[in-house]
């Protein structure tokens, strides 16, 4: 169909859907953000080259943004945790017996994650950051 010269085809941009994976990877930096804020390792109290250290895996998606089933650990103390499993295990369980306890139990819950349930979390954790 030919338009007249006076009148120019427009087109409409549709708003882009944002990937899960996206909204995962945004939550991610997030976390990180929020968990290393606390400036020092909870192991050894370094101050430098820290990162999360995730007790329970991300694959558990319910445990993955709590705050419960993270530390700050310097890369020292990260190293010797996946070096030694059952060593940081008996450390974190006796540092930390409430913590243990209640991640053991909500390890068991599982659910599927959608796209709102990203968007809440990332919302979340931008409160926290302010």
């Amino acid at each position: 169909m030919k338009y007249p010269k006076q009148i120019k085809k427009v087109k409409v941009k549709k708003a882009k859907k944002v990937s899960k994976s996206t909204l995962k990877n945004k939550a991610d930096k997030l976390f990180s953000l929020f968990v290393r804020s606390l400036d020092h390792c909870e192991r050894d109290g370094e101050v430098r080259y820290l990162q999360t250290a995730h007790i329970y895996s991300r694959r558990y998606v319910n445990l993955r943004y709590d705050i419960q089933n993270v530390l700050c650990l310097c890369a020292r103390c990260h190293r010797w945790a996946h070096d030694n499993p059952l060593d940081f295990v008996a450390w974190f369980n006796s540092t930390y017996p409430e913590r243990y306890a209640y991640l053991k139990k909500k390890k068991k819950i599982i659910r599927k994650w959608v796209v709102d349930d990203y968007l809440k979390v990332i919302e979340e954790i931008k409160n926290y950051i302010r």
